[in-house]
């Protein structure tokens, strides 16, 4: 295989991963379902120590969703800024 086909390889190969990556709709990161509001709401279910467990649930729910679609840019910050 001469250096032209190799680069040629290489050229191919980049091309088709950037053609996959521009069909990827696949967020990478959680999204948001949840108002201010909602999430303020489930805050105060959790930190009441008389909700029922099915609103303490509904509120984890609430809140994982939250914590997980802020995950990914706090990951990035920290991993960039130390």
């Amino acid at each position: 295989m001469s250096n032209y086909d190799i680069l040629d390889t290489i050229i191919e190969n980049i091309r088709n991963e950037w053609y996959s990556n521009m069909d990827n709709t696949k967020e990478k990161w959680e999204v948001p379902q949840y108002s201010k509001s909602q999430i303020n709401k489930a805050g105060k279910i959790i930190a009441d120590s008389s909700s029922t467990t099915e609103d303490r649930e509904s509120a984890l729910t609430i809140l994982n969703n939250w914590r997980s679609s802020h995950a990914y840019h706090c990951r990035s910050c920290q991993a960039t800024y130390g």
